[in-house]
């Protein structure tokens, strides 16, 4: 049997489980032409573990597939012309393109289209054709488009315009710097986040990508974040931190969200469980930006004192005390020394409080497959999908490199944080695999 003859055998296979997990999730089947959300795409409606298995086995196999029938240099080619696909998609979501095709009642003529957003006709009509390959509109006719479930998602109204502007501007500027972040001297071995290559290429200057945004300059780019990056990119994993960690089960805690702006993931537990005491911790700015954007619904929770802020150098010995620590996409933006430092205050802080944990949400470095070896078995990527990491790895390792040209900091393999852990006197008590591109470590003291 050939390859694409076992990709094929193996796809159909996964297919079935696929389709039977999502059954027995209670979901219809997916669908792709209907210009509608399917449920899967409601980061609030997550299918059973199973579905995420197989569909990253579906993932890695179709990906082969396309590896193999596509001559390397147009498989080059569609990778290096990436960025071009990602202004495309920014483009069409600030053009409002999803929106004016249903202005006119779901199918629009190009005429039309240029028409109601005011451009050429011609170079309207190859951005939406581009896209059109990846499914994000489709044309039925000639120079005749309609949405489809993905480009339902560039629709105004659900803010993507914002994250992908972000996305298709700063960081396609940032990527840029990316080999001289890994070869300069300078930055070579270097994690510091005001050597990122954000800042060398964008600001350039020797400023974290935080430390810009916070100030008057940087107040474009704070708008797109507080307008993109924290309700649409952060709903993407938003089901699996809620519903694949048992956070209704802890009644009566209090949880140290350490390093915690823009707070909204502390916010949505504290909905899903109304027995939490909450401790949002920062430094002086973030919590000036935390107290500045209290939602409406937790005004009343601040006042009872079960919402509290503290203004804390995470550095520093730590003057909170509760039954849970929660670190999220912290430890990324630091290198090995200072995520140790973190670490350790945290380990200080457990011991305050018997049994207390630490539970640490962050993207862990994943392969999406090594290269199958084993005689007699199917020389299919999707047998050999390396254990314990998480699903969606492509999209992970895209969410990663782009935090490292951001940040400057370091993503970790489960290894490689086991080994921080260890050091820092914690262990890994659990791995939460989630339904989506981060992963929940829950950590004890180490015996």
């Amino acid at each position: 049997m050939s390859l694409l003859q076992q990709l094929i055998a193996s796809i159909q296979q996964n297919v079935q489980k696929y389709e039977a997990a999502i059954a027995a999730s209670g979901l219809p089947q997916p669908h792709l032409w209907e210009a509608e959300p399917y449920a899967l795409d409601d980061p609030e409606k997550a299918a059973n573990a199973e579905a995420y298995q197989y569909m990253n086995k579906i993932l890695a196999d179709t990906r082969a597939i396309e590896a193999i029938v596509t001559p390397s240099r147009y498989k080059v080619i569609d990778t290096a012309y990436g960025a071009i696909r990602g202004a495309a998609v920014d483009t069409a979501a600030t053009l409002g393109v999803s929106d004016a095709i249903e202005k006119h009642g779901g199918s629009a003529t190009l005429d039309q289209l240029s028409q109601t957003l005011n451009v050429n006709k011609n170079k309207l009509g190859r951005l939406i054709r581009l896209l059109a390959a990846d499914f994000i509109y489709t044309e039925t006719s000639h120079n005749t488009f309609e949405n489809t479930r993905h480009s339902v998602a560039l629709l105004k109204k659900t803010g993507a315009e914002f994250f992908l502007s972000l996305s298709a501007e700063e960081n396609a500027i940032a990527a840029t710097g990316l080999y001289k972040d890994l070869t300069a001297p300078d930055t070579r071995d270097s994690f510091d986040a005001a050597k990122s290559a954000f800042s060398r290429v964008y600001l350039h200057k020797d400023q974290s990508f935080l430390e810009y945004m916070m100030s008057p300059d940087g107040a474009a780019i704070a708008a797109k974040v507080g307008a993109g990056v924290v309700p649409w990119l952060n709903r993407v994993t938003r089901g699996g931190l809620l519903h694949d960690y048992p956070w209704k089960d802890l009644s009566g805690i209090t949880v140290v969200d350490v390093g915690a702006a823009p707070g909204d993931s502390g916010y949505d537990v504290l909905r899903l469980n109304h027995n939490i005491k909450w401790i949002f911790q920062d430094l002086a700015a973030g919590i000036g930006m935390l107290k500045a954007t209290i939602p409406e619904d937790m005004q009343g929770r601040v006042q009872s004192g079960q919402i509290s802020f503290v203004i804390q150098d995470w550095y520093e010995a730590n003057q909170s005390q509760g039954e849970l620590w929660y670190l999220r996409g912290v430890l990324r933006e630091l290198d090995d020394d200072k995520a140790l430092i973190v670490l350790k205050r945290c380990a200080e802080g457990l011991r305050k409080t018997p049994g207390a944990k630490l539970v640490i949400n962050e993207i862990l470095c994943t392969c999406p497959y090594y290269k199958p070896s084993a005689q007699g078995s199917p020389a299919v990527p999707s047998v050999s999908i390396p254990s314990p990491q998480t699903p969606l790895s492509d999209s992970g390792n895209l969410m990663s490199t782009s935090a490292v040209l951001f940040f400057g900091g370091k993503e970790r393999s489960f290894e490689e944080m086991e080994g921080l852990l260890n050091q820092a006197g914690l262990q890994i008590q659990k791995l939460y695999v989630l339904r989506t591109f981060t992963s929940m470590l829950e950590c004890v003291l180490k015996s």
